[in-house]
């Protein structure tokens, strides 16, 4: 089969078209029925075929219009068929022509029918021109730019004439599929483009509601204005609890909803401006009335500049706050009158500076019997180094002031407190001075009514005017020990090494004049001539993190084994090892080396250089620890 032997004759049946009535009925749709008789070498058609259709705005050439529809497996009888087709609302008085391609059915070959068919009006719809008398000029005419509108409008009555067209039809719906505004008002003059006036207990001089539930944005109503001092939407009420704007987001699923949304983008803009010119006032008062535990803020603040403010308050008045917070709660649970925090890696979570000669960055004050007047926390646990208070002074003023005004019982200007087993260089309390400090800087200084009490300057030097009240009796000095295979232990009797220069070992003859003193077991006073401080170099994974010249200070134990030392006590009560095997040892006697390793034993006429000490205590027979005070003569 091919074109010329297939030809087909095609009578429109029925156009339903669209038009704007008075009846009250439902609105007919866009489709239309096309009845068509298929031959095929002069015989009719008796199998069923696939056709195409398609609209043109030309017998020949031309441009498509909208988009190609296909009918599958049509019956055709005797060469008759009846399609339904609907191309939606594109019949707007255009001529246009139907195409049709055709093709047995299922084979998918199809051959165009030549020449398109014109598809044209019945007559009654040629009244669509003039609907009851009046021409279609008369009408309001939507441009592409506004979309097709199906309106019903009262008619405008008084001794004014519109000059624009109307719809002379009394409704009040307003109807449009297109993405154009549905009523666009223009008023050039000074006036409003529109005045609504309701006069009911509850009604709304004007509502706008937008029902899209998809994933775009649409908007109840939406407001511009292109004047340099223009408003977009200005509200007002004289009204004593009136709202001049009031926005509400009802919506309780768990995407963010919004009850006002403003927004800014000039570069001086402000997304919302509140004013109060009242006594008691508000300019702006935000209140989250949510009781359940989930967080919610009576304000939320946001800035996503690289230097913006979040929250910024500024007060002129004498006696002004430029941001305040109160926590009106007096339950049992935390309640925080202003909540600050920054997640930024050099971020401050409350920055106070005072430029006034007289004024306070921060001022944090209790007026409870048992609050903290101002709490720094770090909860930070990874190794990375972490301030809960950091003072800083570029000035000659003090860069830490602590004052307790009233007495009270033990009252603490100052309180370190940790609670925590912590590694060695986690300090309580650091204090540094910079290399090229004077040696008379101090570290600390202590002063009652004007005197100073107590001292310690940057080199080191500690002086003082009371009593220093150790833990321990004795004075004592690091010493290296010689004889580390021979363990060493508190209380043993040393002697001096003559084979090793400041070294000292365990005793083992007796009556020697080398007798140096006792392994001290808690020293009241610790000298040495080596460094305290442990450096960079002992660091491991596990050590504290600090990175400056010494890490922490060693313990007596870890001096010893760093330094192979002992603190010998020289002057003072140590507990000391005796051996009564010179005859039991009482309270006074002259105690000197003996020949059991490490222990004193008692002699009536020691040598000169050979005395440790005087006995303390008492020992009746063998060995044991006593108390001795160490005199070395």
């Amino acid at each position: 089969m091919n074109k010329k032997q297939r030809t087909m004759y095609v009578c429109m049946l029925g156009i339903m078209l669209i038009i704007i009535g008075i009846s009250q009925a439902a609105p007919t749709g866009t489709a239309f029925t096309y009845q068509g008789r298929l031959t095929e070498g002069g015989n009719p058609g008796n199998t069923p075929y696939d056709f195409r259709f398609r609209l043109y705005d030309a017998l020949a050439g031309g441009s498509q219009v909208n988009s190609t529809l296909t009918k599958l497996n049509v019956p055709v009888n005797d060469g008759y068929f009846a399609v339904e087709l609907d191309f939606s609302s594109v019949f707007l008085g255009d001529a246009t022509w139907l195409e049709i391609d055709v093709a047995p059915q299922g084979s998918g070959t199809y051959t165009t029918l030549t020449p398109r068919q014109e598809l044209t009006p019945t007559p009654y719809a040629i009244n669509a021109d003039t609907l009851d008398g009046l021409d279609a000029d008369d009408f309001f005419d939507a441009d592409s730019d506004h979309g097709r509108l199906g309106v019903a409008a009262t008619l405008y009555e008084g001794t004014n004439s519109l000059s624009s067209k109307y719809v002379n039809e009394t409704g009040d719906v307003m109807e449009s599929s297109t993405a154009g505004p549905v009523l666009t008002v223009n008023n050039t003059g000074s006036g409003a483009g529109m005045s609504v006036t309701t006069d009911g207990a509850e009604t709304m001089a004007i509502y706008g509601r937008s029902n899209n539930s998809g994933n775009y944005c649409n908007y109840g109503g939406y407001f511009m204005s292109d004047g340099n001092y223009g408003k977009a939407l200005y509200g007002t009420t004289s009204g004593e609890y009136g709202t001049a704007v009031h926005g509400y987001a009802s919506d309780s699923g768990a995407y963010t909803t919004y009850g006002g949304y403003f927004k800014a983008q000039s570069t001086l803009g402000r997304g919302v401006y509140a004013e109060a010119s009242g006594t008691d006032g508000r300019g702006v008062y935000a209140k989250a009335t949510n009781t359940a535990s989930n967080t919610n803020f009576g304000g939320y603040f946001q800035c996503d500049g690289q230097s913006g403010t979040a929250v910024y308050g500024l007060a002129t008045g004498d006696q002004g706050h430029a941001v305040e917070g109160l926590a009106d709660d007096t339950g049992s649970l935390l309640n925080v009158g202003g909540y600050f925090q920054a997640r930024g890696q050099y971020g401050w979570g409350v920055y106070g500076n005072a430029t006034g000669s007289n004024g306070t960055g921060v001022y944090g004050k209790v007026s409870g019997s048992s609050g903290i007047a101002g709490r720094f926390q770090v909860d930070n646990s990874s190794s990375s180094l972490t301030v809960a208070l950091a003072a800083e002074s570029n000035g000659p003023g003090h860069t830490l002031e602590a004052v307790c005004t009233k007495a009270g019982s033990v009252p603490r200007v100052v309180n370190f407190e940790r609670t925590e087993i912590v590694a060695y260089g986690n300090d309580m309390l650091q204090i540094k001075i910079a290399d090229s400090s004077d040696d008379g800087c101090q570290f600390i200084e202590c002063e009652r009514g004007g005197d100073v009490k107590f001292r310690v300057n940057g080199d080191g030097n500690v002086t003082a005017d009371g009593i220093f009240t150790p833990g321990g009796a004795d004075f004592a000095e690091m010493i290296k020990v010689s004889d580390a295979a021979t363990a060493a232990e508190p209380g043993d009797l040393m002697v001096i090494d003559p084979q090793n220069n400041r070294s000292v070992a365990k005793s083992a003859k007796p009556r020697s004049t080398l007798v140096a003193g006792v392994f001290s077991t808690k020293p009241g006073f610790l000298g040495s001539k080596q460094s305290w401080d442990k450096p960079v170099s002992t660091q491991t994974e596990s050590d504290s993190p600090y990175s400056t010249d010494e890490n922490g200070a060693y313990s007596i134990s870890e001096y010893s084994q760093h330094y192979n030392e002992i603190p010998l006590a020289l002057v003072g009560i140590v507990p000391c090892k005796v051996s009564a095997e010179n005859g039991p040892v009482l309270p006074g006697d002259l105690l000197v080396t003996s020949s059991t390793p490490g222990h004193a034993m008692r002699d009536n006429n020691p040598k000169p250089g050979t005395i440790v000490g005087k006995a303390l205590g008492s020992l009746s027979a063998g060995t044991g620890v006593i108390e001795i005070l160490v005199t070395l003569q």
